[in-house]
């Protein structure tokens, strides 16, 4: 049976959301917040509306990382959904050099960057599992 899944890369006021209905992420939205309550409420109204079955949050090291995986605790309460840590380290160079190369103004960039980055941490999660 085929899962839905959401990808994560979170941020501390943006955070950067895409789907997948197979074996590849596509870029969804950016949603901007306040606050991880926020966030998560917005976030599970995504889930409820295309009926993920599990979530896929980018982590990276030091500070930031001990944030995101408080971030990924609280989705895990709140949504009662499997959640999956990803190693997200370069996914934001990598997104860049995407947006780049599909001629992406500056002004585009920032949304389509996050939106971006939260595809490539679901498909770093379907390439090890």
């Amino acid at each position: 049976m085929m899962r839905n899944y959401l990808g994560i890369d979170y941020g501390e006021k943006r955070t950067g959301v895409a789907l997948s209905f197979g074996k590849f992420g596509e870029p969804y939205c950016v949603l901007e917040h306040k606050d991880d309550l926020e966030l998560i409420t917005k976030i599970i109204g995504i889930i409820k509306e295309k009926k993920i079955d599990e979530i896929v949050v980018g982590v990276s090291e030091g500070e930031m990382g001990g944030k995101q995986r408080e971030f990924a605790n609280l989705l895990k309460r709140k949504s009662g959904k499997k959640v999956h840590l990803v190693d997200e380290t370069l996914s934001s160079v990598e997104a860049l050099d995407k947006a780049i190369k599909a001629g992406k103004s500056r002004k585009k960039r920032r949304n389509f960057l996050d939106a971006y980055s939260a595809s490539l941490i679901l498909e770093r999660f379907f390439d090890y599992n």
